[in-house]
């Protein structure tokens, strides 16, 4: 029988209560989760933590199937993983998950790791060989509904490794792929051992099951009616069984090509609830504890099913509940928690009856206790270990099996883990008595009791009937037996006799070769002595001394295949020994091939690989050869981007050198060919090929060669590579070391500064100052010569050295060695050289040299014309000093207040140069204030504007006429968003620099404020008085009003625009966009009489009349009676235009109706306006002039003369007719030259003066 010491696991006080647990599966390591309110969730590894600050629960855990890695998931739906024992934390990317993680699953090997969470994201991530995370997710799928659970198919059966390589060393190219498990186009890998299932298949709460392959396609594969709890997985059957929170049990028959059929569906008895703690046994046993008082267990392939209850006589109390099971199959037992604190414990015992059926029977045990009510059960890595996660706290249980002794007539049982039984055979008398600690070991005699826990030995003796304690020592020994009075124990290479106090009597010492004693036996007065090593040797106890019984046995000598001793027992006379053992059974793991045979095969399909390159088949081989100095070379060689060179790796590592050499050359990697050179000691072609081809690396290769030269002995030509390289300067001295005259020969030979000064203070080091003195010169090693100097007490030569070479570090030392001799004045001078100031400041202020103390302070920095600054202010005099080191310090604030306070006004004026935006408000407007007093109102401006009193600023730009600069206007402007103004008073404040501007008359500074406040209208009143055409043009293009298209168009036609033609389509276009279409037609009229006056062009005259009818036509309805006025008085124009036009086209035709359409002309009252006076008399008279009738054409003369006094005849008549004229009439006609235009015709149409408004 066995007992179950409880280990209450010691976690960190800020741990909080456990929620969750999780063994290893092969290593003796306990995960614990827990949330602490005040402090976070954490995750303990014994004392280990991963901690997260915020108050979330840890959801699940999950280890690495063979290292020591944990999969840690929170509630949040952050993932990590937990590497022990280092502690190295790797979050999984955070955008992955974002709800509670649900799904933690690792593959058989570990190589694949599915996450997922309450949200329905799952996510599969590759782990390395190491353990290491390997970026980003293999596979993401959103399911968009909760995942509840996840297991992996197990793999298919593995390739046979043999027959493979055979193939692949024949040259078997299909057998090579086999080996690489990286090729694309070869979808079954080969694995070695025992292949990796990366199929698996994943839940969600909806009931469906869903099929993930290794190429990440995800398929639906079953669907049930509720949410699945648990899944498992028959490799045998090829079944897969889900259990439903409703204790559903549906079984599906999985088929080749991924189709599920379903066999069987069972409603299991029992209560239904969302936490169950369901367990899967492998050979199908379904468990399942759901908070009643017995548990449930359905066998899934016998389809049967029973409970097991709890007993009350074993010490279970009525209506306790269980909670939480786990069973351990290596031992058969089934744990159970309870809601009152206990561990039901079960074992499955197997009975056949007499028709050689079998039957399961279940036995249980006394149960363990543990405090409070337990929530989760885990058989740990170590079947003997289980873990056990209550309300308060976490235990781990170790299984003992009962020790018991009898000796002398005493018989000594274990009852529990802390309670023995002692039963005197010769009185009688039995004593039940409780320990202070688990009992591990017990040793009985007539007058002791010895009781080991594993770390102390404690002795009892009986006292009536009870016992007391006589002794208690601290021991580990892992063997232990009592013999009168004395006490046996164990440690490496001997045996130790103690007293009860633990107190050591005697040592029995054994040889190395004999082993370390593990095994203790006494009968009678004998000890029987068991090692590691199979040697055994019995010891006489009855005498004073332990006396050792002949010689040592070595028992592997005598029994063939022996393994280690299980124990160890000799008979009452010493004469015989018992001995059990462990024996040894030989295995042969390939069939068909000895090891030298395979080490031979996989070494020969290596080299094959570099012929062909197939470098994942050479990692296969490599790994099988053990060969791991090649396997790293070969991995690390695969940062390298050319093949060959990752293959002339592998190559060196199988000792083809000349392959090696040839595929370095091939590739070009001259840098790898130089240092496989290096390594083969070739150093002459390494030399040649970092001199020809890696010149990068050609010092570095001469220094190693010079360092192989001086291992050699050869140091001249060690010396030489050693210049070459750079390195003489220091490599040569320590070669040469030993060898003073010729390094003394080789530092005058170079006559190198570094090397003199090297040689000087070696010279200094061996007392030679005077030869030390002489290489310093040579060195111009300045320092060293004022050192010795100083040294021999030669400070004024000292002296002289400083300042003729004016050496920084020289003149620091001197300074040194004068304020130690109290020469103030030559230290502070020194000092100085040396641009050591604060240490020349410190020695002025101790000895009140206050002159020099100025000059020093500004030479020096910000911290020390503080530190002077405040030394002149708290002695009160050179005020105005201590206001210019404050400023020079930065500290504007602290000199401006020395200067008010002093009334230092020219200082003020300097300071408030470097004064700004950042500076104090109420100190700038103190200093504004003083210069206004002072009428220096410029810089007063720019003081209010750094102070953020712009409006003071701006009314003291008007008070006292300043002319506001664009860069002022720039710094009165206050930026968007600005928390001293709002954006109505920020609008008012720039229209108030724009007038001031339009006062000043600089219209662009005011054009653009008033363009930043918005008001265009001002904005463009300002640019018409500038007069800038071009950025009229330009800013009514962008500004897009069409007050602004009116304002541009009325100011253009201010300008020739009958001779730009490119401003007269600006006027057009910009009175259309402002739909003034009245004034266009104003325009378009000008344009008529433009035409007609300059150009007499009456077509032209009469398109742009015609444009300005329709104009007037469409403003008709805007402009109401004036609009038809206007518009009859224009049509009457045109029909006069439109008459004279065809009189003049029709004179060649029909001369006399022209003339008849030109007379009845001559009787509009109205027509001047329209048609000229005199272009009709012109007509009139060239036409008669054209026929002869000189005497009609002077009569029409006459007419015009009578009805234009002052006309200008050369405008309308011809020179060659007014010339006919004449000679015909014999008069001198007198007219002006045609140069000149009709202006002087007091009744010709002057310009619209009111065009432009």
């Amino acid at each position: 029988m066995a007992v179950y010491f409880d280990h209450r696991v010691e976690a960190p006080d800020s741990s909080g209560a456990a929620v969750l647990i999780s063994w290893h599966s092969s290593v003796c390591v306990l995960a614990v989760g827990s949330v602490n309110p005040s402090t976070g969730g954490c995750v303990d590894l014994y004392l280990q933590q991963v901690r997260d600050d915020s108050v979330h629960l840890p959801s699940l855990l999950q280890w690495h199937p063979t290292k020591l890695l944990l999969a840690v998931g929170w509630e949040t739906g952050e993932t990590m993983l937990l590497s022990h024992p280092s502690g190295e934390l790797t979050p999984l990317p955070n955008n992955t998950h974002n709800a509670c993680i649900t799904v933690l699953e690792w593959s058989s090997n570990g190589g694949r790791l599915v996450t997922g969470d309450q949200a329905g994201v799952m996510a599969v991530w590759r782990v390395d060989a190491r353990g290491k995370l390997q970026g980003s997710p293999l596979i993401k799928h959103d399911y968009s509904k909760p995942l509840t659970c996840c297991i992996f198919r197990p793999p298919p059966p593995a390739e046979d490794v043999a027959m493979l390589a055979r193939a692949a060393v024949s040259g078997d190219e299909s057998a090579l792929d086999m080996f690489n498990w990286k090729k694309s186009n070869k979808r079954a890998a080969f694995a070695l051992g025992s292949q990796e299932g990366l199929t698996f298949y994943i839940s969600t709460a909806d009931g469906s099951v869903y099929s993930v392959d290794e190429q990440a396609r995800s398929v639906p594969l079953v669907s049930v009616e509720s949410k699945i709890q648990t899944m498992w997985y028959s490799k045998r059957r090829d079944v897969l069984a889900v259990v439903t929170d409703s204790l559903l049990l549906s079984q599906f028959s999985l088929g080749p090509e991924g189709i599920a059929q379903e066999i069987s569906k069972v409603k299991l008895s029992g209560r239904g609830v969302q936490h169950a703690d369901i367990v899967w046994t492998e050979n199908g046993l379904l468990i399942t504890a759901s908070g009643e008082q017995h548990i449930r267990l359905w066998d899934v392939e016998l389809d049967d099913h029973y409970a097991l209850s709890l007993d009350e006589s074993l010490g279970f109390e009525k209506g306790e509940l269980l909670n939480c099971v786990s069973f351990c199959t290596s031992k058969q037992v089934l744990a159970a928690g309870t809601s009152r604190g206990r561990v039901a414990l079960w074992h499955m015992v197997t009975v056949s009856d007499q028709q050689g059926d079998t039957k399961i029977h279940w036995k249980l045990q006394t149960p363990a206790e543990v405090e409070g009510n337990i929530s989760q059960l885990q058989w740990g890595s170590s079947s003997h270990l289980l873990a056990v996660c209550s309300s308060s706290c976490v235990v781990i249980l170790s299984e003992h099996v009962l020790c018991s002794h009898y000796s002398q007539q005493m018989a000594a049982v274990q009852l529990t883990p802390t309670q023995l039984s002692l039963a005197n055979f010769n009185t009688n008398t039995h004593i039940t008595f409780h320990t202070d600690t688990h009992i591990r070991a017990v040793q009985v005699t007539k007058d002791m009791v010895a009781v080991w826990n594993g770390k102390y030995i404690t002795v009892y003796e009986p006292s009536g009937q009870t016992l007391h304690s006589t002794g208690s020592f601290q021991c580990e020994s892992p063997a232990l037996v009592v013999h009168e009075e004395n006490i046996y124990t164990v440690e490496p290479n001997r045996v130790q006799i103690r007293t009860p106090q633990g107190t050591v009597k005697q040592l029995l010492a054994f040889s190395e070769a004999e082993g370390n004693p593990t095994q203790l036996s006494v009968c009678g007065s004998y000890l029987a002595v068991g090692t590691d090593t199979c040697h055994v040797r019995v010891f006489d106890l009855t005498r004073r001394e332990a006396k050792a019984m002949g010689v040592t046995k070595n028992l592997s000598e005598l029994i063939p295949d022996l393994g280690a001793l299980r124990s160890v027992r000799c008979n009452a006379s010493g004469s015989q020994l018992s001995v059990l053992i462990a024996q040894v059974q030989k295995r042969l793991f390939l069939k068909g091939f000895c090891s030298f045979e395979i080490q031979a095969v996989w070494e020969n399909m290596a080299r094959m690989c570099v012929k062909s390159r197939r470098l994942d088949v050479a990692r296969v081989c490599l790994g099988n050869m053990g060969n791991a100095r090649a396997a790293r070379a070969l991995r690390n060689a695969e940062k390298e981007p050319e093949v060959e060179a990752q293959v002339a790796v592998l190559a060196t590592q199988l000792g083809m050198l000349e392959d090696a050499e040839r595929l370095y050359k091939s590739c070009g990697r001259f840098d790898l060919l130089n240092k496989f050179y290096q390594a083969a000691g070739q150093w002459q072609q390494a030399v040649e090929t970092a001199e020809t081809h890696d010149r990068i690396h050609l010092r570095t290769t001469y220094y190693s060669y010079a360092k192989h030269l001086e291992a050699l002995g050869d140091k001249n030509l060690a010396l030489v590579y050693f210049e070459k390289s750079d390195t003489h300067r220091f490599e040569v001295p320590r070669m040469l070391m030993e060898d003073n005259l010729s390094l003394e020969i080789y530092i005058n030979k170079m006559k190198d500064k570094d090397l003199y000064k090297w040689w000087g203070h070696y010279l200094e080091s061996q007392s030679d100052m005077e030869a030390a003195l002489h290489y310093y010169d040579l060195a111009q090693d300045y320092l060293s010569q004022v050192r010795v100097y100083c040294y021999l007490g030669n400070i004024q030569k000292a002296s002289e050295i400083a300042n003729e070479t004016g050496n920084r570090a020289a003149s620091y030392h001197v300074a040194r060695q004068y304020e130690g001799q109290d020469e103030i004045s030559q230290s502070v001078h020194f000092y100085t050289r040396a641009q050591a100031y604060n240490n020349a400041i410190r020695l002025c202020k101790e000895n009140n040299l206050d002159e020099q103390l100025m000059n020093l302070a500004l030479l020096s920095n910000p911290e020390d014309m503080m530190d002077t600054a405040m030394y002149y202010e708290e002695k009160g005099t050179h005020m105005d000093r201590a206001v210019m080191l404050y400023h020079k310090a930065g500290h504007v604030s602290k000199a401006l207040e020395l200067a008010f306070a002093t009334e230092q006004f020219g200082a003020l004026q300097l300071i408030a140069e470097d004064l700004n935006e950042n500076s104090d408000p109420a100190l700038l407007a103190r200093c504004s204030d003083f210069f206004i007093k002072h009428t220096q109102y410029q810089k007063a401006v720019e003081l209010l504007v750094a102070a953020k009193k712009y409006h003071e600023a701006l009314q003291l730009c008007l008070d006292q006429s300043l002319t506001i600069t664009e860069d002022l206007a720039e710094s009165l402007t206050v930026p968007k968003d600005s928390s001293h103004l709002s954006e109505a008073g920020r609008k008012e404040l720039l229209e108030k620099i724009a007038d001031c501007c339009m006062r000043q008359g600089n219209y662009h500074l005011a054009t653009k404020k008033y363009t930043q406040a918005g008001n265009k209208i001002k904005a463009m009143r300002a640019l018409l008085k500038s007069g800038d055409t071009e950025k009229i043009v330009f800013f009514a293009g962008v500004s897009r009003q069409k007050e602004i298209y009116v304002m541009a168009a009325n100011y253009l036609q201010s300008l020739d625009w009958r001779n730009d033609p490119e401003i007269m389509k600006n006027i057009i276009g910009f009175y259309t966009k402002g739909r003034a279409l009245d004034l266009l037609a104003g325009f378009y009229e000008a344009c008529a009489e433009v035409e007609i006056d300059d150009f007499q062009n009456y077509e032209k005259a009469y398109g742009a009349l015609t444009e300005a009818c329709k104009c007037l036509t469409k403003a008709k309805g805007r402009s109401g009676d004036e609009a038809d006025r206007k518009l009859l008085i224009l049509t009457h124009r045109l029909g006069l235009v439109k008459r004279f036009i065809q009189a003049r086209r029709m004179h060649e035709e029909d001369p006399v109706e022209a003339v008849c359409v030109c007379e009845s002309l001559l009787e509009e009252k109205d027509l001047d306006p329209a048609v000229r006076v005199g272009d009709v008399y012109g007509f009139l008279v060239e036409h008669y002039c054209h026929h002869g009738n000189f005497q009609q054409a002077w009569s029409k003369i006459e007419d015009l003369r009578s009805t234009r006094p002052n006309i200008n005849l050369s405008l309308y008549v011809s020179q060659t007719s007014l010339e006919a004229l004449q000679n015909a009439a014999g008069v001198r006609l007198v007219y002006r030259d045609t140069d000149t235009h009709a202006a002087e015709d007091d009744e010709e149409v002057e310009e619209d003066e009111n065009i432009n408004h």
